[in-house]
């Protein structure tokens, strides 16, 4: 059996169109096993024949007669997330897995997507430039965090596509080359001022603003709830907002009300109880320390792994064998998988009172633990 797993992506990134993409922390994985008979499992309200993506696109390289493909997904299935683009990915990643590698997935997926910004970001992550069915790839710049908004009415991309023009103003092209270069100079430079300036766009969103008004209407207020920008991300609906990480907190908390019966945004309380899950068994052992000697081998060796091994940047299970089973124990790996799920829909009612259930004993053991160190460091 092969599995792989490919990330969502919000393309355009505002005046990048068809150029600049980024991936997303949501995934598709894709279980392919030769069984002798063809088959498509899944919960997910998709095809289940040859016209699944996954399932054409594993096509083009390998038949896909007797082969079972199982395929699940956090991705919403509309709202410009790269859907299409993670099916198309996984299907030739998984077809090329089994062929012993060698071909090129960009060109393979951009012509079965059309465009190759999503596609470039799904096979890469990070973000990503492209031209023609080359793409580059640059790092997220540090201090930069994104909220997603995804509103409940999809819009057919199709629908988005017909609504630009054959041909455009020399002035808005000039416009966007400009801003454009603005925001590629700031990603690469890590200068989010720059970023900011580099956001705003005048050959697809303005054309498309009757087809989600409220999603338009909000791109445009970004900037007042305390966030570098906005952007649709690729047809849209969904909005990708921009932030300061220092900000995330702030600025999600004022989308939420923004979008309060239309869209959703990420969820704080769980958000909230990651962060609290995470710093109070931290501040228990702080409480039994005589000195910070020790601090800075707790945040190299615990603190950092943990954050990078989470599930925030990569799924778990792409860990080894031996460790998956650890960072499943982490207070913030259940706080990824109920901010992960709770933002994309997917959150089931069993495993959310298990997320939950897990972060307050972290709250409650670490708290409990913590007072009593220092009720008895303080007592006269």
């Amino acid at each position: 059996m092969v599995r792989v797993r490919v990330p969502a992506s919000s393309a355009n990134l505002g005046p990048g169109f068809d150029v600049l993409a980024a991936a997303l922390d949501a995934w598709m994985e894709l279980d392919v096993e030769e069984t002798g008979r063809f088959e498509v499992r899944t919960d997910l309200a998709i095809a289940r024949d040859g016209r699944n993506l996954c399932v054409r696109a594993f096509s083009t390289l390998r038949p896909s007669e007797g082969v079972r493909f199982t395929i699940r997904s956090d991705i919403p299935l509309s709202g410009g997330l790269g859907t299409s683009a993670a099916a198309y990915v996984a299907g030739l990643a998984a077809a090329d897995k089994l062929n012993g590698g060698g071909a090129d997935l960009l060109a393979a997926a951009a012509a079965l997507e059309g465009h190759p910004d999503n596609v470039a970001a799904a096979l890469l992550g990070g973000f990503v430039v492209c031209a023609g069915t080359r793409a580059e790839r640059l790092e997220p710049p540090a201090g930069l965090s994104a909220v997603l908004v995804v509103p409940g009415r999809a819009v057919r991309t199709a629908k988005a596509r017909a609504a630009l023009p054959a041909e455009v103003r020399m002035t808005d092209a000039v416009f966007n080359v400009g801003r454009a270069s603005l925001l590629v100079l700031g990603l690469a430079r890590g200068d989010l001022d720059l970023v900011a300036r580099g956001l705003d766009d005048r050959l697809h969103q303005p054309r498309r603003a009757p087809l989600y008004p409220r999603s338009m209407e909000l791109v445009a207020r970004a900037r007042d709830l305390g966030a570098l920008g906005a952007t649709i991300s690729g047809a849209g609906p969904a909005v990708l907002v921009w932030v300061r990480s220092s900000a995330v907190s702030e600025v999600a908390a004022r989308l939420e009300r923004e979008a309060a019966g239309w869209a959703r945004v990420l969820a704080i309380p769980f958000a909230a109880l990651g962060a609290l899950a995470f710093a109070a068994p931290l501040a228990a052992y702080a409480a039994a320390q005589d000195s910070d000697v020790s601090f800075p081998i707790v945040f190299r060796l615990i603190v950092v792994p943990m954050f990078l091994f989470s599930g925030t940047f990569f799924p778990v299970s792409q860990l080894p064998d031996a460790l998956e089973p650890i960072a499943r124990l982490t207070p913030l790996w259940h706080a990824v998988e109920l901010c992960r799920g709770a933002t994309t829909g997917t959150l089931g009612l069993v495993p959310a009172v298990g997320h939950v259930a897990v972060l307050s004993a972290f709250v409650a053991v670490g708290a409990w633990f913590g007072t009593a160190t220092f009720r008895d460091r303080l007592a006269p």
